[in-house]
């Protein structure tokens, strides 16, 4: 199935469980990235310092796999920072914590939106991993001529 899926997409994402899983065995020969993502809580946190082991175990080096930590909180009693140490392996991207955010877009049945802070940190990261350039936009003055901006010197 993956095969097919490389042979008709640019870029083919796939969310599997732990490492350890029998989906995740059979696939981790064929990824060209793999991106672990873990929550903020202390199991998570556990878990994912496992992982990272594995991957490494099984020869995957930190060019090969990221971490991203999701659900970030400024109440969280680790910062970024603190599990960087943790883990001794560096984090991708934290996505903040946006309840309001995330009901809305299940309640409607739609992505989160790009308006607000997690749907553009979302946005950035999509681009950043799938090496996509984007032009910030150049503001112009519209309605005037250039012989109005000259005359106003």
């Amino acid at each position: 199935m993956i095969e097919f899926a490389r042979s008709q997409y640019d870029y083919v994402v796939i969310d599997l469980p732990t490492v350890w899983s029998k989906q995740a065995k059979a696939t981790l020969g064929d990824v060209d990235f793999i991106y672990l993502v873990c929550n903020p809580e202390l199991p998570s946190l556990h878990l994912t310092r496992k992982c990272i082991t594995c991957l490494e175990q099984l020869g995957f080096g930190s060019d090969k796999f990221g971490l991203l930590v999701n659900r970030m909180s400024r109440k969280q009693e680790l910062g970024p920072a603190d599990m960087e140490r943790v883990f001794n392996f560096p984090i991708g991207k934290v996505f903040s914590e946006d309840a309001t955010a995330v009901h809305r877009a299940l309640t409607a049945g739609k992505p989160i939106a790009n308006s607000c802070e997690l749907g553009r940190s979302l946005i950035q990261f999509g681009n950043s991993a799938f090496g996509i350039q984007v032009e910030e936009k150049k503001r112009s003055v519209t309605g005037l001529r250039l012989s109005a901006l000259l005359s106003q010197s």
